[in-house]
């Protein structure tokens, strides 16, 4: 056990000294032949089971409701990291990445950004601290929320703002990629919250709750917007997150230095324009990423992208006769964003085993059903195998980065 949490501790935080990273290229965009608007809605620590298409028991989620009845939700989705700080740079790449707070250089690592340049995308979008480390500076990208603090990122005034980008730029006939990390729900400005008395959220935390309402509500006007626009036929939709939240359970409260199901599991909506839906077939029951949404991007644009092995994304859409079933057996690694915290997929999704060098301990989830997940046994034979697991993947992640673990 003890070399085993050594392992994980050599692998996390690691200094960019001792690290060469490689590029992640999933293929080469130019061109391609269907360019649709592309809006990418990360919601920071919006949960799954506070959304009314993952939970019958959500009254609150009308509109994101409505919108997943005309989209594609996927029903087992995970974020691969338990904190911003991993989580938005993961989703920009495709994949997992070394362990380090500090990812600069990251051109050679920004599938994402390589498919915008290569289709001749317009970005409109926020450029939050995150972003800002990852992208070079481009006097092309519209930003959204200029000089508004990074927890202050509201959704329905980057909606407001988004919309009025939009309609004022109608004659540029570029499709546009916009992008936003609205901050409503995170726990340091969900509980602050006041919820009007004529309002209850029984079963959920309150001040949380109202913020997704608020949130609902101000997606409905951007659907309505898109639609009097003619664009929402033209636009693939992607409501995510970027990790979810602790809101109680067990005691606990926020996210970052632990890995537990409700901050693993994620929402993943998508929706397709007219002219792709016919094209593409795909699996909602199969565990899915928030990595999976770059390398799915490529194939909704004609870039058919290479299969770059379980520490990466693959598409969430392919073509009609493939086989989606070989994820359904594999075995996926997560990490906390800030700490010697791992955990290991399993089984579809349906069970999490956790390693947490921090506290040292280890735990086990199923997490079949609506709710978060809870706890089982662990067994030696259990401990032994996904132990093992762990330690294979961060090898080859250490592997594929030049880089050497020391104890």
């Amino acid at each position: 056990t003890a070399d085993f949490y050594k392992q994980l501790k050599a692998n996390t935080l690691v200094l960019p000294a001792r690290v060469t990273v490689g590029d992640i290229d999933f293929a080469r965009p130019s061109g391609a032949p269907v360019r649709p608007h592309v809006f990418l809605f990360l919601i920071d620590s919006l949960r799954r089971d506070y959304l009314s298409p993952y939970n019958p028991a959500v009254t609150f989620t009308p509109s994101i409701g409505e919108f997943a009845s005309d989209s594609f939700v996927f029903d087992r989705a995970f974020t691969r990291y338990a904190g911003t700080g991993l989580a938005v740079p993961s989703i920009w790449a495709g994949g997992m990445l070394i362990h380090m707070l500090e990812q600069r250089p990251f051109d050679g690592r920004n599938a994402l950004l390589k498919l915008l340049d290569g289709d001749g995308y317009r970005r409109v979008m926020g450029i939050d601290h995150i972003i800002r480390e990852l992208i070079p500076p481009s006097a092309d990208v519209v930003e959204l929320d200029r000089d508004v603090p990074p927890m202050e990122c509201d959704f329905c005034r980057t909606m407001h703002e988004l919309e009025s980008r939009l309609a004022t730029s109608l004659v540029d006939r570029r499709p546009v990629f916009s992008y936003t990390l609205s901050q409503n729900v995170h726990i340091a400005v969900a509980s602050k919250r006041i919820v009007p008395p004529d309002r209850s959220y029984q079963g959920f935390f309150a001040p949380v709750a109202e913020s997704v309402r608020q949130v609902d509500s101000c997606f409905a006007d951007f659907i309505a917007f898109l639609r009097r626009l003619r664009l929402y036929d033209d636009s693939v939709i992607i409501v995510t997150s970027d990790h979810g939240d602790s809101l109680g359970e067990e005691g606990r409260w926020g996210h970052a230095y632990f890995m537990v199901p409700e901050v693993m599991r994620i929402p993943l909506i998508v929706h397709l324009p007219l002219a792709l839906r016919g094209r593409f077939a795909t699996d909602l029951g199969r565990v899915s990423f928030s990595t999976d949404i770059t390398p799915t991007l490529y194939a909704l644009l004609g870039h058919a992208p290479a299969n770059l092995g379980p520490l990466f994304g693959e598409p969430l859409f392919d073509q009609p006769g493939t086989d989606l079933s070989l994820r359904r057996r594999e075995s996926f690694l997560l990490a906390s964003s800030y700490g010697a915290v791992y955990g290991m997929l399993r089984h579809n999704g349906r069970t999490l085993y956790t390693a947490d060098a921090l506290a040292g301990r280890d735990d086990a989830y199923d997490l079949t059903g609506h709710g978060p997940g809870h706890r089982i046994a662990i067994t030696n034979a259990s401990s032994a195998l996904n132990r093992r697991l762990i330690s294979e993947q961060l090898d080859q992640l250490a592997a594929l980065n030049h880089f050497t673990p020391q104890p």
